[in-house]
């Protein structure tokens, strides 16, 4: 009888052993032919075209405790999509800089990352409180790489490594505004807003601007220290607020402190898909991984 339940459990054991290790290769097999097909899709859709336009584009990237840029993916993942967009950003954009903030003490952290990337680190040694949320620290390191860095420069792209850039984006620099973002809500969301700020393009970086991203921060805080900021997006709200709330795509407006805002369109210049998505139209110039 001993040998039996012996036996038993034996063969229950390795039943499950080859259940596991076939769940996993299903799982791991989509990742590679996910990462091998967008590969091939930058291949086939990145359009190279000649712009006189220097585009600024700014990355962050930082951990906060167990978090960090995008945190409902694995670090590994991480990386992957943040090599896939600077390889993207390079195909399609012939004339832009990549900037990456980094706070001080994770340099090291992200050198791997970045190894072999033609990027323009940006130290951050200014740090947030500890107890502050991460949500609320994104927006902070944000002000702090405008305010010490990118003073003054022109063409920026707030931008962030979950993201595909398939043509030329410069052309909207082409457009009055101050500050050029993507609506996505006609009412305005308690925890997301009425925009996505993925992807936020600014002007100039003006001595206003930076007076707007010092508000935009403390209003963050704000949220956070009312509602909680744990998913991630609660710091669209302020911004929306900042901006005057909703708009729509081709709108113009000027803020009660004189910044010009214009609103773009989500579906071609912030194309939020699925995690398998690629480049579904020509009018598309980036899609954004949700």
């Amino acid at each position: 009888m001993v040998e039996v339940r012996f036996l038993l459990t034996l063969f229950v054991a390795s039943c499950l052993f080859c259940w596991v290790v076939e769940a996993s290769s299903e799982l791991i097999s989509p990742a590679h032919s996910q990462s091998d097909s967008i590969n091939a899709d930058i291949d086939a859709n990145c359009s190279e075209s000649s712009s006189s336009v220097e585009l600024n584009f700014l990355f962050l990237l930082y951990t906060v405790s167990d978090k960090f840029q995008i945190p409902q993916r694995s670090l590994l993942n991480f990386f992957k999509m943040l090599k896939l967009c600077l390889e993207s950003i390079r195909r399609s954009q012939n004339n832009a800089k990549v900037h990456i903030g980094i706070p001080e003490h994770q340099v090291k952290d992200w050198s791997t990352a970045l190894d072999g990337q033609r990027v323009r680190v940006i130290t951050i040694q200014v740090q947030p409180p500890a107890h502050e949320s991460w949500v609320y620290k994104h927006t902070f390191y944000q002000k702090i790489v405008l305010q010490t860095a990118l003073k003054g420069v022109e063409n920026v792209i707030l931008a962030e490594p979950d993201q595909l850039y398939w043509a030329d984006i410069s052309p909207v620099f082409g457009y009055t505004f101050d500050i050029g973002v993507t609506f996505t809500k006609r009412r305005v969301s308690r925890r997301a807003g009425c925009l996505n700020s993925g992807i936020i393009f600014i002007k100039k970086v003006s001595d206003p601007i930076i007076k707007l991203w010092l508000r935009y921060a403390e209003e963050t805080r704000e949220i956070c220290k009312n509602y909680g900021c744990r998913v991630g997006g609660e710091n669209q709200r302020a911004l929306c607020n900042i901006l005057g709330g909703p708009g729509r795509k081709d709108e113009n407006r000027t803020t009660i402190d004189g910044i010009r805002v214009r609103g773009f369109d989500k579906n071609s210049y912030n194309m939020l898909t699925p995690t398998n998505c690629s480049r579904t139209t020509p009018g598309v110039y980036m899609t954004h991984f949700k």
